[in-house]
């Protein structure tokens, strides 16, 4: 071990390197054979260009760390390469409806505020802006709802009897299950409402609770749930559809009717986010700022899981850990 002072970090003087890898998972192995689980990638040449630097860069670190806090303005550099963790500390409070919660305005709300716009309120209705950022403006201006004409043919695409269909999925990193990449999006639970040509709804829903292969069970109800519907529809679709096609594949089958499904399957995002706006979305079209505004009452608050990263990591104790979960659990 060496002992390193500061002000005299010098890794090419501690060290002497031949060669650096990195080791990691490796997204071409398929269970069972885990024998190329890991892959070995040789970043020698990638690690030598950095090293000149190195040294003064680990100096530099070292005295500001025996220094005062850094006086450093806040801006674009702070989400670069990654959002930093201090943002809510540093970051002055914006006002509702500030200027970067435009429709993919990032770093063009800047350009706003210089030009003396901070929220909203304060733009001129001869702005340049998207046509979505637009309806932004004017909904936000007049604090109502906007629903465009074009709703109405857009809703043609939705017709009855159609099935509302969404899927959780585990990723594990050490597949277990035949075929399974490492972190593969492996769905573990659906839950799909049928809405009738009469428009009486039906719920069909499966929850993996075992560490059994979940994927021949899902695929076969989903089958079912879908089986007289003439659209299956989803929110922000691409996900649904990449679940469906490695259900296909990883349940032969089922094969041809989950690719029917996937055919036939109708995204509701561009729904609202082409034809509608209400001053609470804040710029976002995600289903959680969503439908809390266009369904009054309907909100991610109050619930336990509330988000699809947590969804995850509770699917997987539900499937591997479930001995030790109480009954309420």
């Amino acid at each position: 071990m060496v002992e390193v002072q500061p002000g005299e970090f010098d890794l090419l003087r501690v060290m002497h390197v031949e060669r650096v890898e990195v080791m990691h998972l490796n997204r071409e192995c398929r269970f069972p054979d885990l024998r190329n689980l890991f892959a070995r990638d040789d970043v020698t040449e990638d690690v030598e260009t950095q090293l000149p630097g190195l040294s003064g860069v680990a100096a530099a670190q070292l005295h500001m760390l025996n220094g005062p806090c850094p006086e450093v303005s806040v801006g674009r550099h702070c989400e670069k390469p990654y959002p930093c963790p201090f943002m809510k500390r540093c970051w002055p409070a914006v006002p509702e409806h500030h200027v970067s919660t435009l429709y993919h305005m990032g770093g063009k709300a800047a350009a706003l505020e210089a030009r003396g716009y901070s929220t909203i309120h304060q733009l001129p209705s001869d702005l340049d802006l998207s046509w979505i950022a637009d309806r932004q403006r004017r909904a936000v201006q007049g604090d109502r709802l906007i629903v465009e004409p074009s709703l109405r043919d857009a809703l043609v695409a939705f017709r009855r009897p159609y099935a509302v269909l969404d899927f959780e999925s585990v990723q594990l990193a050490i597949p277990i299950w035949n075929g399974c990449r490492p972190y593969d999006q492996v769905p573990a639970q659906f839950s799909c409402h049928v809405v009738s040509r009469t428009g009486a709804i039906t719920h069909h829903a499966w929850l993996a609770d075992g560490p059994g292969d979940p994927r021949p069970e899902i695929a076969a109800r989903v089958v079912e749930a879908c089986r007289d519907v003439e659209v299956v529809v989803a929110y922000n679709a691409p996900f649904e559809a990449g679940v469906l096609r490695d259900l296909a594949d990883s349940v032969p089958e089922h094969a041809t009717p989950l690719a029917d499904i996937e055919a036939r399957l109708v995204d509701a995002l561009p729904l609202v986010r082409d034809h509608v706006y209400h001053p609470a979305f804040g710029g976002s079209f995600s289903l959680k700022a969503v439908l809390p505004a266009l369904v009054p009452g309907m909100t991610y608050d109050t619930l336990d899981i509330a988000d699809g990263r947590a969804a995850t990591i509770e699917l997987e104790r539900l499937m591997f850990k479930s001995d030790s979960l109480a009954a309420s659990e």
